[in-house]
């Protein structure tokens, strides 16, 4: 687990809510507070889709934040800025498989229950906190680090600026 503070809140919001750089992420749930409070639950509503459309969505349980993202950024543009936001990214089981891989991670891909990325936008500052849930225990970090490391390059990779905390 790391905590990262972004050191420039317009630019990462900008890459947030209307680039396509966070895309590739899963959202687990959002919580915005505007003028009003909006709490949006990431699960996919299956019973909402045929089955052509469901073979479309992402395979998870989650939706893809490139279908949220407009419905986000629609709740929160305005004149003011929130006076919050929480939203909690999952990797897919796609991209946790081929982390698991790279780093030759001696680890069962059905025994990682998810990996978290916390955005918290509060007072004008954003703060990145990682999170890996395991479905067993084990003493070993070896997947939270290179997690860490992942989120890390793929910050400096699309140009956001942070200091560790």
């Amino acid at each position: 687990m790391i905590s990262l503070t972004v050191t420039n809140t317009s630019d990462f919001m900008n890459k947030l809510l209307v680039k396509e750089t966070f895309d590739m992420l899963l959202l687990s749930e959002a919580d915005i507070q505007t003028g009003s409070f909006y709490k949006i639950d990431g699960r996919i509503n299956t019973s909402f889709y045929s089955a052509e459309e469901l073979e479309a969505l992402p395979d998870s349980q989650y939706s893809n934040w490139k279908m949220q993202r407009p419905h986000v950024f629609n709740l929160i543009k305005g004149k003011k800025v929130p006076s919050g936001l929480k939203i909690i990214f999952a990797l897919s089981k796609k991209a946790i498989a081929k982390l698991i891989e790279k780093n030759d991670i001696d680890l069962d891909i059905d025994s990682v229950d998810g990996l978290f990325i916390n955005v918290n936008y509060k007072d004008d500052a954003v703060t990145i906190i990682t999170g890996t849930s395991l479905k067993t225990f084990t003493l070993d970090k070896s997947l939270e680090k290179a997690f860490d490391a992942y989120i890390k390059n793929t910050f400096e990779m699309a140009e956001i600026a942070y200091t560790e905390n």
